[in-house]
Order: C-alpha cells, then sequence, then structure tokens
C-alpha cells in the first residue's frame, strides 16, 4: 500500500510538469507519458496544460504531447476540446471588457492569442475533427455582427493575428 501511495505522489509530481511545456521539456514530459499511467489523473493533466504559461511559440511543442495524450487516453480528448472552449470563451469576456493599462492588454492579448493558436492547431492536427466547435466559434465571434463598432475594433488585432499565423 505504502509502494502504491508513493507512486501516486510521483505521478502527480510528474503532472506539474505539464504546466510549462516547451521545446526543452518537451522530451522529459513525453518520457513521463510513456512510463506513468495518468489516467486517473486526466483532469489534472487537462487543467495544467491550460492554466499554464504559455506563449505562441510553445504551441508545436504542446500540440506534440497533446497529441501523444489524445492516442493514448480516449478521455483525454474530450475534457481538454471542452475546457479550451470554455477558457476561449474567458479570455475573449476578459479581452472585450478592457484593460486598465497596457502592459495589461498585451498580457491579456497574448493570452488569448496563445489560446487561439492552440485550438487552431488541434483541428490542424485533426485532434479536433469538428470545425464548427472551435474553430467556426473563434471566427464568427471576431467577426459578429453583433459586435459594435467599437468591439470589432477591440477584436481586429486578433482577426490579424490569426490571419498572418494562418491566412
Amino acid at each position: 500500500m505504502n509502494f502504491e501511495r508513493t507512486k501516486f505522489e510521483v505521478i502527480q509530481k510528474s503532472t506539474k510538469k505539464f504546466q510549462r511545456i516547451t521545446s526543452e521539456t518537451k522530451n522529459s514530459i513525453l518520457k513521463d507519458i510513456e512510463t506513468f499511467n495518468f489516467s486517473r489523473m486526466i483532469d489534472e493533466l487537462v487543467k495544467n496544460i491550460l492554466e499554464g504559461k504559455f506563449e505562441t511559440k510553445d504551441i508545436s511543442s504542446m500540440m506534440i504531447v497533446i497529441s501523444e495524450l489524445h492516442q493514448i487516453y480516449e478521455q483525454f480528448t474530450p475534457k481538454f476540446l471542452e475546457n479550451l472552449k470554455k477558457f476561449l470563451d474567458e479570455a475573449r469576456i476578459e479581452t472585450s471588457k478592457g484593460f486598465k493599462n497596457d502592459e495589461e492588454e498585451e498580457k491579456k492579448m497574448n493570452r488569448r492569442k496563445a489560446l487561439t493558436s492552440l485550438a487552431i492547431e488541434t483541428y490542424l492536427y485533426g485532434i479536433d475533427n469538428s470545425f464548427n466547435n472551435n474553430i467556426k466559434f473563434i471566427f464568427s465571434s471576431l467577426v459578429s455582427p453583433k459586435n459594435s463598432k467599437e468591439q470589432f475594433f477591440s477584436e481586429f488585432p486578433m482577426l490579424v493575428f490569426i490571419m498572418k499565423t494562418y491566412g
């Protein structure tokens, strides 16, 4: 019983690595995926991945890890996509509220750009097979006729970012 507890603690400690997936940490995380059984920790993995600190430059490394989890754990993908949509919606709402200063604006917009890139890449990698779920939602929220002129201009930088990156 003590061995099982120790093993669980090691696996739980390993899930903390998912908070910061970069090109430097990717191989270590992939090795942990091969070594440990994370089936009981899927919710924690999803939470650590999406709440973690990542930038758009980390997306390719993240997608390799996410793709591996997608292939191994059947329950990972639905939870990941559901939470990704929730995080995207929260980021959209946060950026539509306005900003106190330039630093806050940059931080929130960078977070939204990273989440948007992650959503688009999940579609491109074939993890999210439904265009309607995330990608259509992203574009429709950016160019919605319901947006006022001010909202459109606040969404315009996101649209430009997406077009530059994926256009």
